[in-house]
């Protein structure tokens, strides 16, 4: 299976889910949270999970 590259960078990406570690409990589920913080910074939910 290819995967592609990944647009956000190691440090970029920490950021992020850092952000959505914080934005957890506002939000129903830790999807609900990534999508929310995925939609400010211009990627996929899917982006910052994997």
């Amino acid at each position: 299976m290819n995967r592609k590259p990944s647009k956000l960078s190691t440090e970029a990406r920490k950021r992020a889910m850092r952000l959505v570690r914080e934005q957890r409990s506002a939000h129903s589920s830790m999807w609900a949270a990534s999508e929310s913080i995925a939609q400010m910074i211009g990627c996929t939910p899917q982006t910052l999970l994997d």
